[in-house]
């Protein structure tokens, strides 16, 4: 991790320490390398909440090049936006903040299409897409959408897949 990354969540200590819940965090930061079983096995050990957030910041900020940028994406999984975009302030680089913000909204969006006279946009919620009266599928637990019989109109999965690009 960059001097000018470590600086920012530095600077933003206090409001990680006091918004964030590690354990919301620590899944997504697992799963991507930047937080190891042992070092959440740690953490969670910890009963106060503002260390165990001090503690998960010192373990981030040694964790390598892509550590920033996935505690930012894990932040915006977790809806914590706002804290995202404080730590992001923080960053003098307008280049580094720009991708940053680019990163969150490409994983938080999909693209507007309409289908059968239905506008289908908008930002997506815990990785669901609400579409009219049903839900696609869920990219995080991959469970199929509940779809009543009588609603043959709807598209498939393999229809939704495609409108989302995947």
């Amino acid at each position: 991790m960059n001097e000018e990354h470590k600086n920012a969540l530095e600077r933003s200590l206090h409001d990680i320490s006091q918004d964030l819940d590690a354990e919301d965090v620590l899944p997504y930061l697992r799963s991507k390398g930047v937080v190891k079983e042992e070092q959440a096995q740690e953490i969670m050990k910890i009963t106060r909440k503002p260390t165990q957030n001090m503690q998960l910041i010192d373990f981030i900020k040694a964790a390598g090049p892509v550590a920033f940028q996935e505690f930012i994406n894990a932040l915006q999984t977790c809806n914590k936006e706002r804290l995202a975009e404080k730590i992001l302030a923080h960053l003098s680089s307008f280049s580094d903040q720009r991708l940053a913000l680019t990163e969150m909204n490409t994983t938080n969006t999909f693209n507007s299409h309409n289908h059968d006279g239905r506008n289908v946009s908008g930002v997506v919620q815990g990785g669901i897409i609400v579409q009219g009266d049903y839900h696609a599928c869920s990219h995080e637990t991959l469970r199929s959408p509940i779809i009543s019989p009588s609603r043959s109109s709807q598209p498939n999965i393999k229809e939704r897949q495609q409108v989302l690009g995947t």
